[in-house]
């Protein structure tokens, strides 16, 4: 671990089907336990290929669903009708039989550009109550989470944990779509966060990341030192 960095877990599974069944398992857990104590619970989800299995077995976690507010860890300014939204992808394979009944948040609006509609995002977020019960987030090979990308404009003040922004606006694309992300001080606002991924390329990322550097370079050391939120990380070799 770097000096300087928070203390954290790690948990390898065998393979991909265990660490659907461990990844839904840890967080259904976690929204069971906030219910039994607090008026509602929240999850904050990622897009992406990695987390679709791990929806289709919290979709069945026998927990009262009605009182949970989803929300997406970033999205690109696509609509839902399309394939690429993230959105979307929570729809298909999240809100669906019991926890169809959850509240569903999304971040996309129909302004022309991400910035034009920070403030109605930022807005409609203040509904769900703070501390996010559970942050799941994915990791890119270049060591982005949500869409915040290595070496972008708005990566500094994105990353700052102690600012006051919710959300931040990529209106240049980033791998070939406008996007709108959490930043890391809303992310971190947060009873836990989860590093969920697949593949030891991906592992090997965050391996480079425990080392010296900036976060410029590699996003993903914003969270590894971060002393905010507890932090896990999920991961298995396939």
């Amino acid at each position: 671990m770097a000096e300087g960095a928070s203390p954290w877990r790690e948990f390898r599974y065998p393979d991909a089907a265990e660490f659907a069944a461990g990844v839904a398992a840890v967080i259904a857990g976690d929204l069971r336990a906030a219910l039994r104590t607090r008026a509602r619970a929240s999850l904050v989800v990622p897009g992406g290929s990695t987390p679709g299995p791990v929806f289709d077995l919290l979709a069945a976690a026998d927990l009262d669903w009605a009182r949970v507010d989803v929300t997406l860890s970033d999205e690109r300014w696509v609509p839902a009708t399309q394939a690429d939204s993230n959105a979307a992808l929570v729809h298909a394979r999240l809100l669906q039989g019991r926890a169809a009944a959850a509240g569903f948040i999304g971040l996309y609006r129909s302004g022309a550009r991400p910035s034009d509609s920070v403030a109605d995002v930022e807005k409609a977020l203040h509904v769900i109550a703070r501390p996010f019960d559970v942050v799941l987030l994915g990791l890119g090979d270049d060591g982005h989470f949500a869409s915040l990308f290595p070496s972008r404009p708005e990566l500094s003040s994105a990353l700052d944990s102690g600012g006051p922004r919710v959300v931040v606006a990529l209106d240049a694309p980033a791998q070939g779509r406008a996007r709108i992300s959490l930043t890391l001080s809303a992310l971190c606002n947060a009873r836990r966060l989860l590093i969920a991924f697949r593949g030891e390329r991906k592992h090997g990322v965050l391996q480079r990341a425990l080392e010296p550097g900036p976060v410029d370079a590699l996003p993903v050391r914003a969270l590894l030192r971060q002393s905010i939120a507890p932090l896990e990380v999920h991961w298995s070799p396939a």
